[in-house]
C-alpha cells in the first residue's frame, strides 16, 4: 500500500468513526448520553479533535459539520466544551471550504452555530477580522457554490454580532454580493442569488432605524446607493434569469 492509499483508508476509517459518533448522539436520550458524560468529554474538550474540521478528507470534514449541527440541537454543554476549540481553530477557515458536496453541511452548521453561539464570530476575529475574509468570499462568487450559499445569507446576515460588523457593513455586503455575481461567467444560481439580494434588501429597509422626523434614515448609513443598485441590478439581473 503506498503513502496515498494509506492516507484514503486512515481517512476513511476517521470519517467512519465520526460518523458512528453522529449516530449515538441521534440515538442516545441525555440520560443514556449522560453514563458517558467522561467519554465525551474527553473527546470534545480536545483541540486535536477539533483540528479534524481542517482534515484535507472532504468526508471527515462533512462529518464534523454534521456533528457541530448535532451538538447544537442536542447538547448544548458538549458545544460549550469545544466553544473556544471551533472559534479559534474552524472559525478563521470557513470559508475556505471548496468541496461542493460539502456545502449544505457547512452552511447548515454556521447557521446553527450563528443562532445560539453568535460569540463564534468574535473568537473568529481574535487575529484577523472574520468580517473581511466574508466579504471577500462574497465577492468573488463564493467559489462558484452559490446555490448552496446564498440561500443562507440573510439568517447569517441577521445574526452577525455588531461588535464584529462595524458600520457600512450592510453596504459592503451587498456590493460584494453583486461584485460576486457579475464575476462570474456561469449564472447557474441566478434564482438562488435574487432572492437573497431582494431579502437582505427588504431587510435592511425594514431595520432601518428612523431620524428624529420619522423617516428612514438611509442617508446617514449610506445604504441610498446599495440599496437603489440592489433594485435597479434586479432588472438587469433578469437577463441571467
Amino acid at each position: 500500500m503506498d503513502t496515498i492509499d494509506a492516507n484514503h483508508t486512515f481517512e476513511r476509517v476517521v470519517q467512519n468513526n465520526i460518523s458512528i459518533l453522529n449516530k449515538l448522539l441521534c440515538i442516545l436520550d441525555k440520560e443514556a448520553r449522560s453514563r458517558f458524560n467522561d467519554e465525551y468529554q474527553n473527546i470534545f474538550k480536545e483541540s486535536k479533535f477539533w483540528k479534524l474540521l481542517l482534515s484535507d478528507g472532504n468526508g471527515v470534514r462533512r462529518e464534523m459539520y454534521r456533528l457541530i449541527s448535532l451538538l447544537c440541537d442536542l447538547d448544548h454543554d458538549y458545544l460549550d466544551m469545544a466553544l473556544s476549540h471551533v472559534g479559534t481553530i474552524w472559525m478563521p477557515k470557513i470559508f475556505t471550504e471548496t468541496n461542493g458536496n460539502n456545502q449544505a453541511d457547512l452552511w447548515d452548521c454556521l447557521v446553527n452555530l450563528s443562532k445560539i453561539r453568535p460569540q463564534l464570530w468574535s473568537l473568529g476575529s481574535q487575529k484577523k477580522p472574520i468580517i473581511s475574509k466574508y466579504l471577500k468570499f462574497l465577492s468573488t462568487g463564493c467559489h462558484g457554490l452559490g446555490q448552496a450559499v446564498y440561500p443562507c445569507q440573510l439568517v447569517i446576515f441577521s445574526l452577525l454580532p455588531s461588535e464584529v460588523i462595524g458600520e457600512g457593513f450592510a453596504k459592503d455586503f451587498l456590493d460584494a454580493c453583486w461584485k460576486g455575481f457579475f464575476c462570474k461567467s456561469i449564472h447557474n444560481d441566478s434564482l438562488e442569488f435574487s432572492q437573497m439580494i431582494l431579502e437582505v434588501g427588504w431587510y435592511c429597509i425594514v431595520q432601518c432605524p428612523k431620524d428624529s422626523s420619522g423617516t428612514f434614515d438611509f442617508v446617514n448609513l449610506g445604504l441610498v446607493n446599495p440599496l437603489l443598485s440592489t433594485f435597479q441590478q434586479e432588472v438587469r439581473f433578469t437577463t441571467y434569469s
